[in-house]
């Protein structure tokens, strides 16, 4: 099984490496390796609609771009689904090009870290 850009897929196993082929991923894998995926500023991470039993695996570092505004970073969803990293992963928000010294006083957009 092979998509666009760079999913390779073994059996129900994808390791993705380009963030447009996340939803490729979603719709055809049970296990899915995130590996140094670059998320677009504005952007969601969707997993909001994992089949059930889905292991979500970040690998390398996955780095957000900055954005003017307040969404969701990531958004997890499913049933019985497991997400995890493998070890040295790193989840880089990109905390530093949303600071401007005002915090949410002012200045620009600030995203906010919630779980639902």
């Amino acid at each position: 099984m092979t998509f666009a850009n760079a999913i390779q897929a073994t059996k129900t196993t994808c390791s993705v490496t380009a963030f447009s082929d996340i939803p490729n991923a979603i719709a055809s894998c049970s296990s899915i390796v995130l590996d140094s995926i670059v998320v677009p500023g504005n952007t969601t991470v969707d997993l909001s609609k994992l089949r059930a039993g889905t292991t979500v695996t970040f690998a390398g570092t996955t780095t957000f771009d900055y954005s003017d505004a307040d969404y969701d970073m990531i958004k997890v969803g499913g049933s019985n689904v497991t997400i995890t990293a493998e070890r040295g992963a790193v989840i880089d928000g990109n905390g530093n090009a949303w600071w401007d010294g005002q915090g949410s006083n002012g200045g620009v957009a600030k995203y906010v870290f919630k779980c639902t």
